[in-house]
Order: C-alpha cells, then sequence, then structure tokens
C-alpha cells in the first residue's frame, strides 16, 4: 500500500522565535555592556559564554547558552539571515518541536566538539599555551541544521519522501564557510572563526538527520516514537537548567 502523506502547512513560527530570542539576548547584551561601561566580552561571559577553562572546571552550562549569544551586529545578521532560510524548511517538514530539539543538541555537539579541540590543543603542548577565547554563535546550531537535512538526504529509510533540498547547495555552503573560516583565522587577527564548532553542529545534525523522521513518515517503530518524543522535553530542560545555573553562578 502506497504512503498517504500529510499536507505539510506552511508555518515558520518557532523559527521566528528563535530569532526573536537571539535578537532579544543581543539586545539585552549591548545594554548591559553600555550601562555598566564595560566590554561587550565580559558580558558575554556573564552570559554563559563557552570559555575551555570554565568548562572543564564545572559549569557545563558554557556548552549550552552559546548557540543563542552574539559578538556584535554583523554576526548576529549573518547567523539569523541563515537561520530564517534554513529553519523554516527544517520546522515545516519535520516539526517546530524537533526544530528546536536539533537546535538545542547540535548547538551543544558543536560547543563540545569546539572543548575537545581546544583541550587536545592544549594538554598535546603539555599545557603550555595559556591563551583561550570566548566563543559564542548559532552557527553551530544552523550547522546542525543543515546537517539534519542532509542526513535525511542519504536515510535508507522507505517509511517516508526525501526532503526535497539542493544537497549539493548545501554542501557548497558548507565547504565554503569552513574554507573561510580557515582562511579568516590564518591572519590571526582579533576575530576568529569556531570550525570546530561548525563540524561539530554538522556532524550531530546529520546522525540526527539519519535517525529522525519528518512529520509526514508513514511508519515508526515504538521505539522510535518514543525517542523522538523524548528530545523535545530534554532540550527544553537542558536549556531551562542552564540559564538557571549560569544566572545563580555569576548574578546571584
Amino acid at each position: 500500500m502506497a504512503p498517504s502523506y500529510r499536507f505539510l502547512k506552511s508555518g515558520i513560527k518557532v523559527t521566528l522565535i528563535l530569532v526573536g530570542i537571539n535578537v532579544v539576548v543581543f539586545v539585552l547584551s549591548e545594554l548591559i555592556s553600555i550601562l555598566l561601561r564595560t566590554d561587550q566580552l565580559n558580558v558575554l561571559y556573564l552570559f554563559g559564554a563557552e570559555y575551555f577553562p570554565d568548562i572543564i572546571g564545572g559549569q557545563v552550562w558554557r556548552v549550552v547558552l552559546p548557540a543563542f549569544l552574539h559578538a556584535n551586529i554583523l554576526h548576529l545578521f549573518v547567523n539569523m539571515w541563515a537561520l530564517l532560510n534554513i529553519g523554516p524548511v527544517v520546522e515545516n517538514f519535520y516539526g517546530a518541536k524537533k526544530l528546536v530539539s536539533v537546535y538545542v543538541i547540535t548547538g551543544i555537539c558543536a560547543s563540545l566538539l569546539s572543548a575537545a579541540v581546544t583541550a587536545i590543543t592544549y594538554f598535546g603542548s603539555g599545557g603550555t599555551n595559556q591563551s583561550f577565547a570566548v566563543s559564542v554563535g548559532a552557527s553551530g546550531a544552523i550547522f546542525g541544521l543543515i546537517g539534519l537535512l542532509l542526513g535525511n538526504n542519504y536515510k535508507s529509510d522507505t517509511y517516508a519522501p526525501k526532503i526535497p533540498v539542493d544537497t549539493n547547495q548545501l554542501w557548497f555552503f558548507v565547504a565554503f564557510n569552513v574554507i573561510l573560516g580557515f582562511g579568516i583565522n590564518s591572519f590571526g587577527g582579533s576575530i576568529a572563526v569556531n570550525n570546530a564548532a561548525h563540524v561539530g553542529g554538522l556532524l550531530s545534525g546529520f546522525i540526527l538527520g539519519l535517525v529522525l523522521d519528518p512529520v509526514n513518515t508513514y511508519y515508526k517503530s515504538k521505539l522510535k516514537k518514543y525517542f523522538e518524543s523524548f528530545l523535545f522535553p530534554l532540550a527544553l530542560v537542558i536549556l531551562f537548567v542552564s540559564v538557571v545555573l549560569n544566572i545563580l553562578f555569576n548574578f546571584a
């Protein structure tokens, strides 16, 4: 029997909410920076930016919150432009809950790989490199959403159609940004691109794309249903707890 696919209504409400959260957090960080007359970097640190020494010191929320922080208006604009292009596709085909779940989870994986690369570099040099960067940005999570779409197109599952995206265009976007990141980093300026976070987000998103099903999937096992229904509350709890812990640690 041929599968009867549900009609997918166009809706990007949660994409806009994610963009709105990023914008509001950026505005708040800018206002606090002005009011306290301090560098924006200090405020981003207080807001939970990724910082390797504190992560290995137990501040685990610093691998969760960076996906909602941005260093400047250009950084915010570029990432939100990308999110507004990728988010609606994911939201339409996977639903709002999976969009949020993948954004949060791949954002965490992006920061984890970034921290792991920093650890390898640091301990590999015998612990002599004392310079650590503060890292922020939604790009790791955005690469995660791209990875999700790519993973779907390599999925062997026959219970759902492939999402109609141009995989060549997505791979070009990934390659271009990674190469651009290496190019910017080679100049050794004050601005650096966290390629490790991009790769971490992409790989974790790709794996989720192989596992998760779009909303119009014809058949799902009970195990798959339980797993997918577990992701959204897990993502929300992780995000909520991270915000609370950061507030208690840095502001209480």
